[in-house]
Order: structure tokens, then C-alpha cells, then sequence
């Protein structure tokens, strides 16, 4: 991905679509999606914008069902370096909630469904404690919650929260420090170990290309979402006081998750207690799939119709949406 990304389609469909811009929020809609009744809203992971879902087939196959809007959280120059300002409880009570209201308010959308990815899977997760107007949630690749992943994630975030975020920052603005990882990680000859060692992908899965540009186009955020994540991965589980687990089992409308076994930020145990609730739930893991692979790899596109025949199956979505 490079800033022709901001211009250019996704994997070639044509040029997307601008709706709205702030300095919190930006959206963009899939050209092909049409006016439709459903609407699926992507919400990126950390340190990421469209080009998260942009550089697979996963916004193409949802336009096929609905129309297809990408949020990109604190707006449209991230991609330029613009510095966030919000932590994840900005993001929860405040710019998400936002994306949702504008995306309600599109001509002909009477249900949205809230697509996430990482991060933004565990904002979608932690907002089903306000029962917010979304009709459905699909997350992938979630650390539900974060301390029941692999036991290297609790160790980063005990060092983050109490070494390199209170003392580092005092000398070096966490974001420099960030972009200066995020450069190390993209140099040819180390990137692939980098990816290698952090499992954000399996190369058969999606081209060491597009993880490389992943990267790249990944803006690093503040501090503040820094200690978040930290606290989250030394075990709280929780944002601005949210159990996420227990907002998920609570829901009674529709969860899809997906999973991918080689995933650092989880694996199988993340999953318990997350197929059990008051509502329809459906719970996929993904052999030899990474962190990223879930929406940019292959298995994409198969991820895609197990989604849509769940919502099917259990009318959040009316099989007659299908378009072409």
C-alpha cells in the first residue's frame, strides 16, 4: 500500500468513495456497494486505517451484501502523520459511537453490522456493554481478552507500562519511538524476521509485500493508547471499567468471531466463555493464520460467506440481500 491507496479502489473495484471527514473520524465507502438496506462499518486495529482491510478481498465481498463503509479513526491524515490524541475510551464513548450514528443515517440503511479488526474488534466488543444500535458483530482476530493470550503478551505489557511508556516518553515522544520500530520492522533485511517473530502473518497466507506495507502505511498511536493496551495486557480486560467479556456474553444479537491459530495476540483459550451468551454466536479458529492474515490473506474471501451465512441463519441479514 502506498498514499495512492487514498485515491485508488480497493483491489482495483475503483476509486473510493469519501462521506465524511473530521479530525477524529474519517469514512469511506466501497464503490460498489450500491444503496442497500445493510450496511457493514470496519473499524482497523491499532496503528492502522483502511488500508487494513483495503489490501484484501474483504470489502468486495461484503459489497456483495451490503454496503461497505471503512472508518478511519482520527480522521483522514493519518496516513500523513498526524498525531492521535485519544485513548481507547476516546474511541469507545466518543469516535466509534460517531461512525456508527453516520452510518445509520445513510440513505436506505436500516442495520448495521460492525465489522473489526484487533483493536477494533475489542472496541466493537467493549461497545456491546451500551447495547449500541449495530445489528450484528463480527470480530477477527480479537484478543478477547488480551491476558488470556500468549503468555509473551503479558510480558510486553508489564514492560510497556512500567518501563518503556514512563520512562522512554519522558526523553522521546512515544510516537518517534514507534516509527522508529515500525522502520526497523520494514527494512528489508530484518523485516521478515520482525513478521517471523511476531506472527502478524503467515506467508502462505498473505504476501510478505502486503504485510511490509501494513506497516508502512501505519501511523504509530500516542501514549495514551500505549498504557491502554498495556493495562489491557497485564490483565485488566477491561476499558474505561468495561468487562468485555461479560458485555459479549450479555449481548443477545449475533457474534462472529474468527481466530487464527498462530495468532501472538491469542490463541484457543481466548476463545472460552466467548461461544457461550445470550445470543446466537458462531466461533471460527483458523489453522496457520496470523494476526493479520484474516483479513488480507486468502482465506479471506471463505471467512466472508461463513459470516454471511450465520447472519442468514439467524436473520440478521435477509438472504435475498445478495447483489450480482
Amino acid at each position: 500500500m502506498t498514499q495512492r491507496d487514498n485515491e485508488e479502489g480497493m483491489n482495483g473495484a475503483g476509486r473510493l468513495v469519501p462521506l465524511f471527514a473530521s479530525d477524529r473520524l474519517a469514512l469511506w465507502e466501497h464503490p460498489s456497494s450500491g444503496q442497500r438496506s445493510d450496511a457493514f462499518l470496519l473499524v482497523h486495529g491499532l496503528g492502522q486505517h483502511r488500508s487494513t482491510f483495503t489490501a484484501g478481498a474483504m470489502p468486495g465481498e461484503l459489497a456483495r451484501f451490503g454496503r461497505v463503509i471503512l472508518a478511519e479513526l482520527d480522521g483522514p491524515d493519518r496516513a500523513t502523520g498526524a498525531r492521535p490524541t485519544r485513548g481507547l475510551s476516546g474511541y469507545l464513548f466518543d469516535v466509534v459511537p460517531e461512525a456508527i450514528a453516520r452510518v445509520r443515517e445513510l440513505p436506505g440503511v436500516e442495520r448495521v453490522h460492525y465489522v473489526g479488526h484487533s483493536m477494533g474488534a475489542y472496541l466493537g466488543s467493549a461497545l456491546l456493554a451500551g447495547d449500541p444500535p449495530i445489528r450484528s458483530l463480527a470480530n477477527f482476530a480479537a484478543p478477547l481478552p488480551l491476558a488470556r493470550g500468549r503468555p509473551q503478551i503479558k510480558l510486553v505489557g508489564a514492560v510497556a507500562r512500567k518501563v518503556l511508556i514512563p520512562f522512554v516518553h519522558k526523553r522521546f515522544p512515544m510516537d518517534v519511538v514507534l516509527r522508529l520500530a515500525k522502520d526497523i520492522a520494514t527494512l528489508p533485511t530484518r523485516g521478515l524476521g520482525v513478521f517471523d517473530l511476531v506472527r502478524l502473518g503467515v506467508p502462505e497466507e498473505a504476501p510478505r509485500e502486503v504485510l511490509r506495507a501494513l506497516f508502512t502505511t501505519g501511523v504509530p498511536e500516542s501514549v495514551s493508547v500505549m498504557m491502554d493496551l498495556a493495562e489491557l495486557a497485564v490483565g485488566g480486560g477491561r476499558i474505561a471499567g468495561i468487562d468485555v467479556l461479560a458485555a459479549i456474553k450479555r449481548w443477545p444479537g449475533p457474534i462472529f468471531s474468527a481466530l487464527g491459530d498462530a495468532d501472538v495476540f491469542g490463541s484457543a483459550a481466548c476463545l472460552q466463555g466467548a461461544l457461550d451468551g445470550a445470543g446466537p454466536r458462531r466461533t471460527v479458529l483458523v489453522e496457520r493464520s496470523g494476526h493479520s492474515d484474516l483479513v488480507i490473506g486468502r482465506r479471506a474471501r471463505s471467512l466472508v460467506r461463513e459470516l454471511i451465512g450465520f447472519l442468514v441463519q439467524t436473520g440478521a441479514i435477509a438472504g435475498s440481500t445478495r447483489a450480482g
